[in-house]
């Protein structure tokens, strides 16, 4: 009885003591112990610590040494570790004999305060939960990252590619070719195989320089692919790469649409009909559209108005970029809306890539919003898609010096 009163008045002592923690080293431990919401009769033993008590970080799936001296505690009494939340919630994080050192894991707790407790579990038969004491130390759990993003997807995009209109000026797609080994997939701008787009020139003036990308290649129509009646090569060529004249599909955090831009009235408004439904299955994601013909150019060919009637639906819905070709150079536009007029809130920022290997086109004059231009070199244009954001630069074939990049975000 004298034994049990002794040990009840260093209990009472115990909670005026110092901290008690001690670090001893850190191995990759990751096993987190599930909450458990019973009372917590935990009382602490006189304890000597080994770093100071209180405001240290502890790094969740990280394990450490506690240290105590045990000449308060009756040697047949287990101690416990824990981590005590505010509601009172705890977890047990180690039960060690009573031998002086145990190592235990942080969990993946909620980032916020703590109180890491040491101390003896006795039976409430004996010790009544009312009457435990027990000196408590506060520490700030580190932050768990929130979930990881889906991963940036980087694109090569280009139009113009296989050039041969027999007047002995070469392709440059066989140096195009080669800067498409280190992305994820390609966007073809149209216009694959001049100078008609036969199945024969697809297989000598692209498939040679681009072929090898075939499986992670999205198209879009060209006016030359159509050389052929119903765009017959492109179509046999492609294959399951290309589901109809146009088409959807997500790439990452993006929602990507292919789009036809020669088409017939009735047909474009059959097409402008499908990409408004399809925009509306799709809100709440970052949107990129990519046909041949731009609205908006100051190359040689000038704008494409039948495309307005398809910014504007991209506009009404969101869309951030715009990928064209058919001018054989390459521009950078402000966004904008379907009317020329700059919007920084919701434009569309439009890449005119016609770079891909045929003869390089001149420029007729500057048009509104246009920010950049080159027309002497070739290359790709590369996009960073990500959470929220895009990020681009334009890459010139080998020799040649050009580049243009900057970011943007998401409306």
């Amino acid at each position: 009885m004298a034994r049990y009163l002794e040990y009840m008045l260093r209990i009472a002592l115990a909670a005026s003591l110092s901290g008690f923690l001690g670090c001893n080293g850190k191995n990759d431990l990751r096993n987190p112990i599930s909450p458990t919401t019973q009372a917590v009769n935990t009382v602490v033993p006189s304890l000597h610590p080994d770093w100071p008590s209180g405001g240290e970080t502890l790094e969740t799936g990280l394990s450490y040494d506690a240290r105590w001296s045990s000449k308060d505690v009756p040697e047949d009494l287990p101690l416990d570790i824990r981590l005590l939340d505010i509601k009172g919630t705890y977890i047990i994080l180690a039960r060690s004999p009573n031998d002086g050192i145990e190592r235990f894991t942080v969990p993946n707790v909620s980032d916020g305060d703590y109180k890491l407790v040491i101390g003896t579990t006795i039976d409430t038969k004996v010790l009544p939960a009312q009457s435990a004491s027990f000196r408590i130390v506060n520490i700030v759990a580190p932050r768990i990252p929130p979930p990881p993003a889906p991963m940036d997807v980087v694109i090569g995009a280009v139009g113009d590619i296989g050039w041969d209109e027999g007047d002995g000026r070469p392709s440059m797609a066989r140096e195009t070719g080669k800067l498409l080994d280190n992305v994820k997939w390609f966007l073809g701008l149209g216009d694959f195989a001049y100078p008609n787009g036969t199945i024969n020139q697809f297989k000598l003036n692209y498939d040679p320089f681009f072929g090898r990308y075939l499986d992670k290649t999205f198209p879009a129509l060209g006016n030359h692919d159509y050389g052929t009646a119903g765009a017959a090569g492109y179509f046999e060529y492609f294959g399951t790469r290309t589901r109809d004249f146009y088409y959807s599909f997500n790439l990452g955090a993006w929602h990507i649409v292919s789009l036809d831009s020669n088409l017939n009235t009735s047909r474009m408004q059959s097409q402008i009909q499908w990409l408004r439904n399809d925009l509306e299955q799709n809100k709440g994601e970052c949107t990129l559209a990519f046909f041949h013909h731009p609205l908006y150019s100051s190359g040689q060919n000038g704008e494409n108005t039948q495309m307005r009637p398809i910014w504007q639906s991209l506009y009404e819905n969101n869309a951030d970029v715009v990928l064209s070709a058919h001018d054989h150079l390459y521009e950078r536009f402000a966004p904008q809306d379907a009317n020329r007029r700059f919007d920084s809130l919701r434009g569309i920022r439009q890449f005119t890539v016609g770079t891909g290997g045929a003869t390089l086109y001149e420029f007729k004059g500057i048009n509104p919003n246009s920010e950049v231009r080159e027309n002497k070199t070739w290359g790709i244009l590369i996009l960073t898609l990500g959470q929220n954001k895009y990020g681009w630069e334009f890459v010139p074939i080998a020799r040649q010096s050009f580049r243009d990049f900057g970011t943007g975000e998401c409306h």
